[in-house]
C-alpha cells in the first residue's frame, strides 16, 4: 500500500512539472559593472555595461515577453526571439526595448516582435525564419556603426492545414 501511495505522488508530481509555466520579472538600476543573461521560452536577453549608469528590466513569460535597457558607458545589449535578433555592442549610449508575443488558436500560431532602440554603437539586426533541415534563414539584416535609431517589427502567422487536423 505504501508503494502505491508513493507511486501516485510521483505521478502527480510529474504531471505538475510537465504542465508548469514560469514567468520571470526583474528590474535593476545602478552604476558600475553590470551583466545579465536570460533564456526562457525561446527569448534570449543579454545586457552589460562597465562603469556607467544603467536601468534594466524584463518580463519573460510563455506568450508575452518584454525587455528594456538604458545605459551610459561601455555597454552591450542583445535580445532575440525565434524570428528576430538585435545586437548592440561597443556602445557609449543605449536606450532599447523589445516586445515579443505568441498567440495560439485553433487556426494556428502568430508570433510578433517589436524592437525599438537608439544610441551610439555597433548595431546588427535581423529578421529570420526556419529553413530546410532546421537552419535559420535571414530574410533581412542591418549592420551599422555610429549614432542610430531603430524601429523594427516582425509578424509571422502559421495556419493549421485542414488535412492535418484530426
Amino acid at each position: 500500500m505504501r508503494h502505491a501511495h508513493f507511486a501516485a505522488l510521483a505521478a502527480l508530481a510529474l504531471i505538475m512539472i510537465v504542465s508548469a509555466e514560469m514567468e520571470l520579472r526583474e528590474d535593476f538600476s545602478g552604476e558600475g559593472e553590470f551583466q545579465a543573461r536570460s533564456d526562457l521560452y525561446g527569448v534570449q536577453d543579454r545586457a552589460s555595461t562597465r562603469g556607467g549608469s544603467l536601468v534594466y528590466g524584463h518580463i519573460l513569460a510563455q506568450n508575452d515577453s518584454f525587455s528594456g535597457f538604458e545605459a551610459l558607458g561601455d555597454s552591450s545589449y542583445i535580445v532575440s526571439s525565434q524570428d528576430h535578433y538585435l545586437s548592440i555592442r561597443e556602445a557609449c549610449r543605449i536606450n532599447a526595448t523589445a516586445r515579443m508575443s505568441r498567440t495560439l488558436s485553433e487556426l494556428g500560431e502568430e508570433r510578433f516582435s517589436l524592437f525599438t532602440a537608439s544610441g551610439n554603437g555597433t548595431v546588427r539586426e535581423a529578421a529570420r525564419t526556419g529553413g530546410d533541415k532546421g537552419r535559420m534563414v535571414e530574410l533581412s539584416s542591418i549592420f551599422h556603426r555610429g549614432p542610430f535609431r531603430l524601429n523594427s517589427s516582425t509578424r509571422i502567422s502559421y495556419t493549421v492545414d485542414a488535412g492535418d487536423a484530426s
